[in-house]
């Protein structure tokens, strides 16, 4: 994803706005998320599964769950870049 806005969507478990699973890869780049929700994990990512994020140049602001109010990663398999880029939340950014 290049130069796009994600604004306001809502998962009822898992991975707000992108969920991320069994070696998945996901770049992006000049990105805006925003007010996204997760009842549960990760506001705006869910990674599992020896996934791949990549995220440059991009801002996520007012994302929610009950954990990980941006990103949520569910094992230590998976792969996250993240360079200039500004996480603005007010709960618990990564998990």
């Amino acid at each position: 994803f290049s130069e796009t806005t994600f604004d306001r969507n809502t998962a009822f478990e898992d991975g707000g706005m992108m969920y991320v699973c069994h070696g998945g890869e996901v770049t992006m780049k000049s990105v805006i998320a925003s007010s996204h929700r997760a009842k549960n994990f990760g506001g705006v990512f869910f990674l599992t599964g020896d996934s791949f994020m990549k995220v440059k140049n991009s801002t996520m602001r007012n994302n929610s769950a009950s954990t990980g109010g941006v990103l949520y990663t569910a094992d230590s398999l998976s792969n996250i870049i993240i360079k200039n880029s500004k996480m603005i939340s007010f709960q618990f950014i990564f998990y």
